[in-house]
């Protein structure tokens, strides 16, 4: 196994073993709903409707949602690592798994942060008068101030992604985003996430959880 350098490993260095709490990439309740709808709603349009290209367009769509969503979770990538030397997030299981995978080391490490984006698109409404809302569940690292910033902050797309994160997160610490990966095909059991923090995190560091609106001093 290769050494660990800077704030990203090779993907050799993301595995399993027993000095390590590590979660993968695997089927949820969630994605499994996710694949029934679009293969249920592919074959529902594919049925009903004409060969045209709007149709064939839609089906497409779909399907690819759906082998998309199956590749995830069939993908067994590692999601998240705790060890002895601090916190590992793993990059997309579908593109460039490797080039997403970040590292920080406990020395840098403040806590471990759970936010959501909380979207509102175009204020649509359902029945009822419910406004539709999508939540898209974080999993983050603050590192401690006056730290140099991680690698991938000076790419474009990180900074749309801060970008977006304070404008549709309740409540996210500046610069979360380059050190936040999404909770989507993987499942984050908290109980196990704070005995692992316990067990090979400094005493100090926590998880804290940032979904219902701000905490005192963040």
């Amino acid at each position: 196994m290769a050494a660990r350098g800077g704030h990203h490993l090779c993907v050799s260095d993301v595995t399993g073993g027993a000095d390590a709490y590590v979660v993968r990439f695997g089927w949820t309740v969630k994605n499994a709903l996710l694949v029934m709808f679009c293969t249920g709603v592919a074959g529902l349009v594919l049925y009903l409707g004409d060969l045209t290209l709007p149709i064939v367009l839609c089906v497409a769509f779909f399907v690819l949602c759906g082998v998309g969503l199956t590749a995830m979770s069939l993908s067994r990538k590692v999601a998240l690592r705790i060890d002895a030397e601090g916190v590992t997030l793993g990059g997309s299981p579908l593109v460039r798994y490797e080039a997403g995978i970040v590292f920080v080391p406990w020395d840098e490490i403040v806590a471990l942060v759970r936010w959501e984006q909380n979207i509102r698109p175009g204020g649509w409404k359902v029945p009822g008068q419910l406004s539709l809302r999508i939540k898209a569940p974080y999993l983050g690292i603050k590192r401690r101030r006056g730290l140099a910033p991680m690698p991938d902050s000076e790419k474009p797309w990180s900074t749309v992604n801060e970008i977006a994160a304070q404008v549709t997160a309740q409540q996210a610490p500046t610069g979360i985003a380059f050190t936040s990966r999404p909770v989507n095909a993987w499942r984050l059991k908290e109980r196990e996430l704070v005995a692992a923090l316990e067990q090979y995190g400094p005493p100090g560091v926590e998880l804290k959880d940032l979904r219902g609106g701000p905490l005192s001093g963040w």
